[in-house]
């Protein structure tokens, strides 16, 4: 799995490639990878655009960083997120906790337009 980040003040973006599943060992990368940059007020980005699908353990990553995010007192969006990762958000619930935008763009003014 490549995860590839950057970071721009407050703003976090992430972008996951290289597999096609967010499974075990990717969601403890991207966790890895993101609680290492997680910043008070942290604005995080996560594109999941290259992955097809995911797992339990992707999506325990994916609440277990919303968690940390807030807690730092940030927010979190997903974007670009495939059909089939919506459809489980949806089933399991989770399209409720989750900011979820279709790009960045979109993203960005929604998390500017509400401040932390």
């Amino acid at each position: 799995m490549k995860i590839v980040s950057r970071v721009e003040g407050p703003l976090l973006h992430v972008e996951v490639s290289g597999e096609e599943v967010l499974d075990g060992r990717g969601a403890r990368l991207l966790q890895e990878e993101v609680l290492e940059r997680l910043e008070r007020g942290t604005l995080l980005v996560l594109s999941l655009r290259a992955l097809r699908d995911v797992d339990s353990a992707g999506i325990g990553a994916l609440i277990s960083i919303l968690k940390a995010v807030r807690g730092h007192g940030g927010r979190m969006a997903l974007v670009e997120v495939p059909a089939r990762i919506q459809s489980v958000l949806q089933i399991t619930r989770l399209s409720c906790i989750f900011e979820i935008y279709p790009d960045e763009k979109a993203a960005l003014a929604a998390l500017a337009a509400v401040p932390v």
